[in-house]
């Protein structure tokens, strides 16, 4: 019984003590092990080979008399100080890197050579560090002229002596832009174009170590964003802001698969210089007609009525660049129409086709101002998606009695004789629109009398009154078949100015003198187009009592004054832009003389 307690007890004995006898150095089991120590880094590694959890609050790092620390004291770089088997943990502590001894106690026996209370000894740059012959009493180090020399960091799997350690003989040389001496970038992302960065060792000859590998910094933080193994580097999917590309050789395990970060890397491992790369980004978004999800339109223009396109950005948050401004192109040609800094677009003033709107996002100088097209631009930019708007244009053009400039006639009916009206155009090159007719309507309600196709227009059976003749373009159903008044018409269209017929019977007839009309009524609208105001200038011989009225192009009155001197000045600033129609009438006569003004 007591035999056999005696046999564990030594057999317990011989796995702490290390004896040395006839010079055989025995090894001594420990619980824990210094594993790897950068004095260049400041940090040292602690394993556990046992498969025991070990506590390492009360343990000592020391590296000589009144110069120690708790590791209790100490937040792990990694890991953690309840060192599991198998596991390690990272510290940071001070060291000279020059040379330096460090101790592992577990405890605050400082002075002892106790195996059990000096745990782990290393030593480099130098032999004879303050600690070193407790070490070697220890058994934790060979001999007391033996240091560990090279490259940092020193690693070791078992410890113990200098021949356990190695340094870390690696090198990753200096690396430079291809084809140059160049380290810094400066490149456009977002804009959809691959950014490649190509790079090359300054001399190849130089390197060292098991493994290389690239690795790519984010420059603020140094966060590790890739570990691509070759270049060419493409950036174009990363955002603005300034990483660095590092070559870096190692050997051994440094941690690579699971750090985030520079810092989390530890080991045997060396990198280059770095290639940092400033990254201006833009990015342009994708944009929509305000309030639907719609990216394309089709709208009527040519008719007097703004057509305004309104967008939104789907998402405001991704936009990126230094400068935002849209461009309207031609579908078509892609030629610059517009460059407006923010909407709604108004596009009445456009002819029929397309034209798309662009939101563009960019940074420096792309030759906006000089661009006639889309082509021309370069640089760093970036376009959104189009919104495309198909513009169906309208355009009646103007009209009068056909061989003069005349816009107002008097004809005499009921006694039997064709009264033919013929028309022209003022310019017939101007005139859009997929279908064109005639319609005639009465001056006083609007109502309409008919819809010719063509002229001459035979008013001889009409009866005494005023009546118009108006030209129309319209795309599409604008309600012509249905309608009994201009003011049922709707969608695409546009009127013309109206030939206006005053139709004389009976003893009225015996008033009519062309040459009277001509000279005693004839005026001057002007500026036209205007913006403010119009002058009507009458150039009779004699004075008028006038009716003057404003008339839109529906035939709604917006206006309606009555004058009696030669120059008359009309407020035109509380219409909005568009075509109206200036309807003077002599009431002493009654002759009528219109003229069409645009308002802009």
């Amino acid at each position: 019984m007591k035999k056999g307690l005696l046999r564990r007890k030594l057999r317990g004995l011989c796995l702490v003590l290390l004896f040395t006898i006839g010079g055989i150095t025995q090894v001594i089991a420990q619980d824990v092990i210094i594993t790897s120590v950068d004095p260049v880094a400041n940090t040292v590694i602690i394993s556990n080979p046992g498969v025991s959890t070990v506590g390492l609050s009360d343990y000592q790092l020391c590296l000589g008399p009144g110069t120690y620390v708790q590791v209790g004291s100490l937040a792990p770089v990694s890991g953690s100080i309840m060192l599991e088997g198998g596991a390690s943990v990272k510290l940071s502590y001070v060291m000279d890197e020059d040379m330096d001894g460090l101790s592992l106690f577990s405890n605050s026996n400082f002075g002892s050579s106790l195996p059990a209370d000096l745990i782990a000894y290393v030593q480099w740059g130098a032999g004879n560090q303050a600690r070193v012959g407790q070490a070697v009493d220890a058994g934790r180090w060979d001999n007391a002229d033996n240091f560990v020399s090279g490259n940092t960091p020193y690693n070791t799997m078992s410890g113990g002596s200098a021949a356990s350690w190695s340094a870390c003989d690696v090198n990753a040389g200096a690396i430079q832009i291809e084809g140059t001496t160049d380290t810094t970038a400066s490149i456009c992302v977002g804009e959809g174009t691959d950014n490649l960065i190509a790079v090359e060792f300054v001399d190849a000859g130089v390197l060292d170590g098991e493994n290389g590998i690239y690795v790519i910094t984010d420059n603020a933080t140094n966060n590790i964003l890739g570990t691509p193994a070759s270049g060419t580097f493409n950036l174009e999917g990363a955002p603005s802001g300034v990483c660095d590309i590092w070559y870096m050789r190692y050997t051994g395990d440094i941690g690579l698969d699971s750090a985030t970060n520079v810092s989390d890397l530890s080991g045997c491992f060396d990198l280059s210089n770095p290639i940092s790369v400033t990254r201006s980004g833009v990015n342009a978004g994708a944009i929509q007609i305000e309030g639907t999800t719609d990216t394309t339109a089709s709208i009527c223009v040519g008719e007097g009525t703004d057509n305004l396109i309104a967008v939104e950005f789907v998402d405001a948050g991704v936009l990126d660049g230094e400068n935002g401004i849209y461009v309207i192109t031609d579908n078509a040609t892609n030629n610059i129409l517009g460059t407006p800094a923010s909407g709604p677009f108004n596009l009445e003033g456009a002819p029929s086709g397309v034209c798309d709107i662009w939101y563009m996002r960019y940074t420096g100088d792309i030759g906006l101002d000089s661009a006639t097209n889309v082509s021309d631009l370069s640089g760093c930019f970036d376009l959104s998606n189009p919104i495309s708007v198909t513009r169906s244009g309208v355009n009646a053009g103007a009209i009068q009695i056909e061989g003069t400039t005349d816009t107002t006639a008097s004809i005499c009916v009921g006694e039997g004789i064709d009264d033919l009206i013929a028309v022209e155009f003022v310019d017939v090159g101007v005139l859009d629109g997929e279908n064109g007719i005639y319609v005639i309507t009465d001056n006083a309600t609007n109502n309409i009398l008919g819809t010719p196709a063509s002229g001459p227009f035979n008013l001889e059976g009409a009866p005494s009154g005023v009546c118009d003749i108006w030209y129309v373009r319209y795309t599409g159903d604008i309600g012509l078949d249905s309608a009994t008044n201009v003011f049922d018409l709707s969608g695409c269209f546009d009127l013309s100015n109206p030939i206006s017929v005053t139709r004389f019977t009976g003893t009225d007839c015996n008033s009519l003198s062309l040459d009277s009309f001509e000279a005693n009524f004839s005026f001057e609208v002007y500026p036209n187009p205007s913006k403010n105001s119009i002058t009507i200038n009458y150039q009779g011989n004699r004075n008028l009592d006038l009716g003057i009225q404003i008339i839109d192009i529906l035939g709604k009155q917006v206006l309606t004054t009555q004058v009696s001197s030669r120059n008359n000045t009309i407020d035109l600033n509380r219409l909005v832009s568009g075509t109206y129609f200036v309807r003077i009438t002599d009431k002493v006569s009654g002759n009528i003389a219109t003229k069409r003004v645009i308002k802009n």
